[in-house]
């Protein structure tokens, strides 16, 4: 994959996107970074450079204005990626500012260019989602920051500054949820819109009864093997589990994650997230800021002194969210290091008080067994009118027959 596109606007460059302001007066503090009351004229939007002090003083004033960022949109984790890939995805932020300067949003962007055979597609990304195929970070929640109840203008900004900063065929968002949906696609042709809806099943622990076992709030089938294999490992030995949240013990569970991860992704013909440098990279430097800041978790199974599972969880205030694991192969079908291992730490952060155990975007079984809610991130692609797009289409299409086909045979149906 190589990174594409113009050169971006110099910090001067400004695109208005003409409409009725809020108030038509100007803003109470017109200090450039000041959170706004009012709003004067139509929002403008500009490219400053990812890593420059303006953008760290910008994303302080949005995360203030939204009590706060969820992990993957806070500045450690954003500089973190734009450090490890920067040099792919050419990142930079778009700040969102009315006539009189004050800031009403903003959006880390990205360029790349993938080839689906003969067709390159030049994708505008907004938010960290942009990596080389196989090292994916993963991100989730709507990556534009607006001041609250702009956001819909905020976004329509950022895609006009997008439009002449860079040469793109679409922009891609992930991770949107269902309430902000209809912001990120206004005023664009509903014909070039593309979504794709993606389960994020969630475990509500603050619904459990005081004293109750974690197992209890899982329906029939996934209850009676999570007691199965929970009496199991009790009995193979002695259980031992552990909470990392320090920089200085986290470190270590990290490796030992890394380590099982590789293991059984390699075991089973895949190149594992870890086997990148960049991914280690990212996340050995990353990972102690976020425990120094009381935002991740790393937790560990020891089974008679041996690893059983670990887990890489991000702390956002009482919801923890799984973000990667590792898990050992134990051998014995009935132990199932993964489910042991989640309902493990699924008891220990009830009891630490956390509400909610978020498995975020995913569709797999584990996610499924041991959930009890289900919501919903939305994928979303902006297009223009491009001949090469509807190629792509086109070609995705008949792999997805061919693809549906040879299940079809494997199963006898053809």
């Amino acid at each position: 994959m190589s990174a594409v596109g113009g050169p971006l606007q110099g910090d001067g460059g400004r695109t208005a996107v003409d409409g009725p302001s809020d108030h038509g007066a100007p803003a109470v503090d017109g200090s450039r970074h000041g959170a706004a009351a009012l709003v004067a004229g139509p929002l403008r939007g500009r490219v400053v450079d990812a890593r420059s002090d303006e953008a760290a003083r910008a994303w302080a004033t949005l995360s203030a204005l939204r009590g706060g960022l969820p992990v993957m949109r806070d500045r450690a984790w954003t500089d973190a990626w734009a450090r490890t890939y920067g040099d792919v995805t050419r990142p930079a932020y778009v700040l969102v500012e009315d006539a009189a300067g004050t800031l009403q949003g903003g959006a880390l962007i990205a360029s790349s260019r993938r080839w689906f055979g003969p067709v390159p597609i030049r994708t505008l990304w907004i938010g960290t989602a942009n990596t080389p195929r196989g090292q994916e970070v993963c991100s989730e929640f709507s990556p534009v920051l607006a001041h609250p109840g702009r956001e819909a203008e905020v976004v329509r900004a950022v895609r006009a500054t997008a439009r002449r900063a860079r040469r793109w065929d679409q922009i891609r968002i992930d991770g949107v949820p269902e309430d902000d949906v209809a912001a990120h696609v206004a005023g664009w042709p509903a014909e070039r819109v593309r979504r794709r809806a993606d389960p994020a099943p969630r475990f509500r622990l603050d619904r459990l009864a005081p004293g109750a076992e974690v197992a209890t709030g899982l329906s029939g089938g996934p209850r009676r093997r999570a007691r199965t294999s929970l009496r199991a490992l009790a009995a193979a030995g002695r259980v031992e589990t552990e909470w990392a949240t320090s920089p200085d013990d986290v470190g270590d569970v990290l490796e030992d994650l890394m380590r099982l991860h590789q293991a059984r992704w390699t075991r089973d013909g895949h190149p594992g997230l870890f086997g990148d440098g960049r991914f280690a990279a990212m996340h050995r430097g990353l990972l102690p800021t976020l425990a120094a800041q009381g935002r991740a978790v790393l937790f560990r199974l020891r089974l008679d002194g041996e690893t059983v599972g670990c887990l890489y969880l991000l702390v956002d205030g009482d919801r923890l969210a799984f973000y990667q694991s590792g898990f050992a192969d134990l051998g014995d079908n009935r132990l199932r290091p993964g489910l042991v291992t989640h309902l493990h730490c699924m008891a220990e952060a009830r009891d630490r008080g956390y509400a909610v155990y978020d498995f975020l975007a995913g569709d797999a079984r584990y996610k499924r067994e041991l959930s009890d809610e289900r919501l919903t991130t939305t994928r979303i692609e902006l297009r223009r009118p491009r001949v090469r797009l509807a190629l792509f289409d086109v070609a995705h299409r008949g792999r997805e027959w061919v693809r549906v086909a040879r299940e079809a045979a494997r199963r006898g149906d053809a």
